[in-house]
């Protein structure tokens, strides 16, 4: 287990599951649906399972953390990964004597269907 992840362990499992819940729902902005904001969504959350405001708005703040340094992470990896493919693609290329340009439409325009 990571550093970051070593915190949920303080959790229970129905704070934490409830805390992800919170933070999808907020996340895919279904908050215009029932219940209209992320307070009102924290309201009906603690009175279905009982647990306390405070530690499930601390418990979401942990999450989204999680998942914000995840992403960070994630397009530092995507980054170096596409810089990597690039210039094997293009060293593969002039070894082949090809021109620099690929015969890819530049524009979804030009795509025919």
């Amino acid at each position: 287990m990571n550093t970051p992840e070593y915190k949920f362990i303080s959790y229970s499992a129905s704070l934490l599951a409830s805390a992800c819940l919170a933070v999808a729902i907020n996340g895919i902005t279904w908050l215009q649906k029932p219940w209209g904001s992320l307070t009102a969504l924290l309201e009906s959350l603690t009175e279905l399972t009982d647990i306390n405001i405070k530690y499930l708005q601390a418990c979401i703040t942990d999450v989204e953390d999680l998942i914000a340094t995840n992403i960070a992470q994630l397009k530092q990896v995507m980054s170096k990964t596409m810089a990597a493919s690039t210039n094997k693609l293009n060293c593969s290329m002039a070894a082949n004597g090809m021109q620099n340009q690929l015969d890819t439409p530049t524009d979804v325009q030009d795509v025919i269907f």
